[in-house]
């Protein structure tokens, strides 16, 4: 799996934040706009990416379409991840 790794997300503060994070840990996010929701995701799971986890998001669907944008903007192929069950979205709505 490490033809994926991007070694931009790796240094991201997201990735350090999310990767400071026991497993057993629960997160509250409050964020002002989707931008600042969609940074923070892109890290969480850009870094399970990464790592070979896999990752369960439950975002409406424009945040859905955003995050994809941006995790392919980062050199992903998103058809792969899915192939590879590393990334299920869930719709919120």
């Amino acid at each position: 799996m490490n033809e994926h790794i991007n070694t931009e997300l790796l240094r991201s503060p997201s990735d350090v934040f999310w990767g400071e994070i026991a497993p057993c840990d629960h997160v509250v996010q409050i964020y002002e706009n989707d931008s600042i929701f969609l940074d923070a995701l892109t890290g969480l799971v850009g870094g399970g990416i990464n790592a070979g986890d896999a990752v369960i998001g439950i975002e409406t669907e424009a945040q859905q379409r955003g995050l994809e944008t941006r995790i392919t903007s980062f050199g992903f192929e998103m058809v792969r991840v899915d192939e590879r069950g590393m990334y299920e979205p869930m719709n919120w709505e």
